[in-house]
């Protein structure tokens, strides 16, 4: 009787330990302090800070996402394969809504979370990338699915995927009318662009995310527009090595421009952080 107790108990605490729980993984995008939208001018930007915005695009996938245990370790997530959002460990956030300028690439459907499980544990802090990998990055878009199959982030099969698409219109006339930030893998070599390369691209462009402190079941990742361009002048940015629009952004999502790879971790990325009430306490006052 006592060691069929036992064999119970053991098997109930099996249980315990190798449930898993539901993961969401809320994102929320802004701009100078404001929330993102398609049909709201902001100002404040270029050099000389005179110039405004408009959101035409702004889509970003995730890979690899994973939660910080106590003991520092790093836990994979098992993501919801939804036939939409989600496929393997890939997920594509879509913050805008089709409407105002966004109505010419962009599409109604929104996605602002990551959904996934796993295991059962204290969790304080999340890692993930933003980008694909390789073994997915150079496919038959047309042939894999949702999300992968996303024609408006797709460059072609040598290049691969766009990691982010931030599509801006301005306030300016003619060349500097449009302001696009294309992030996306460089040196991909094949034969030919309409297939993929048999090898990694040498600058694989995929920052890392690292936020500490956060508590996946109330905490908000906030993507931040008017800190990544705040005091960088308007132009055109697709991942270039010769590009000094990309020079001077490259940094700021944690980049080294020349080699493709994250500088000290990425830690010094200015494009996502985690939502404080602080941060939030003066908007629209």
């Amino acid at each position: 009787m006592t060691r069929k107790i036992i064999y119970i108990a053991l098997t109930f605490l099996f249980i315990a330990c190798s449930e898993k729980n539901e993961v969401i993984l809320n994102f929320e995008g802004e701009i100078n302090g404001k929330p993102l939208s398609c049909n709201q001018w902001y100002s404040g930007f270029d050099v000389n800070g005179k110039t405004a915005i408009q959101l035409k695009d702004f889509r970003f996938f995730i890979s690899d996402l994973r939660l910080i245990n106590s003991k520092g370790q790093e836990v994979p997530v098992a993501l919801e394969q939804d036939s939409t959002w989600q496929f393997k460990n890939i997920a594509l956030l879509d913050l805008e809504n089709g409407t105002g300028e966004c109505s010419e690439k962009g599409n109604m459907a929104t996605n602002t979370a990551v959904r996934g499980k796993i295991k059962n544990d204290r969790y304080t802090g999340i890692v993930f990338k933003m980008g694909i990998p390789f073994e997915w990055n150079h496919v038959d878009n047309a042939a894999v699915p949702s999300p992968l199959n996303v024609g408006a982030m797709f460059w072609n099969w040598q290049s691969g995927y766009k990691f982010a698409r931030f599509d801006l219109v301005t306030d300016k006339p003619d060349r500097e009318k449009f302001w696009f930030i294309h992030l996306g893998s460089t040196g991909c070599v094949s034969e030919i662009m309409g297939a993929g390369p048999e090898s990694p691209c040498s600058k694989t462009n995929i920052p890392e995310i690292r936020i500490e402190n956060f508590d996946v079941s109330s905490d908000i990742v906030t993507i931040d527009l008017g800190t990544l361009l705040k005091d960088i002048p308007v132009g055109t940015c697709m991942s270039g090595t010769d590009n000094a629009f990309c020079s001077d952004l490259f940094p700021r999502f944690g980049l080294s421009l020349e080699t493709g790879d994250c500088m000290d971790g990425c830690a010094d990325q200015q494009l996502f952080r985690k939502r404080t009430d602080e941060a939030y306490a003066n908007v629209g006052k």
